[in-house]
């Protein structure tokens, strides 16, 4: 899997994180993860899962609407490693959620 240069990778990240901090909030909005006293609490690992997807699928479409993913095709990135690098910032807010609620 090759990588963009790190200047779209960084910026790539920022936006899948954005994008993971607003799905989380949804999702807590929705009753799913509410907000406990101690923070955002953890989902269960089916809804874990699917918020996962949903900002790896997210920041695709995002990436389709500036037109990147032609750009990043060009450099021969392909756009798998866009999915890979999206799902990677929502494991990582997801691991940090888990990580911070433990007891």
């Amino acid at each position: 899997m090759r990588l963009p240069d790190r200047r779209f990778t960084a910026a790539l990240l920022r936006r899948a994180l954005y994008l993971w901090i607003g799905v989380r909030l949804l999702v807590a909005l929705a009753g799913g993860g509410g907000v406990s006293d101690r923070g955002l609490r953890p989902l269960t690992s089916r809804a874990t899962g699917l918020v996962v997807l949903l900002v790896g699928f997210l920041s695709l479409l995002e990436a389709r609407r500036r037109n990147e993913h032609l750009l990043l095709a060009n450099l021969g990135v392909p756009e798998t490693s866009l999915a890979g690098l999206s799902l990677l910032s929502a494991i990582l807010g997801e691991t940090a959620v888990w990580l911070a609620t433990r007891s």
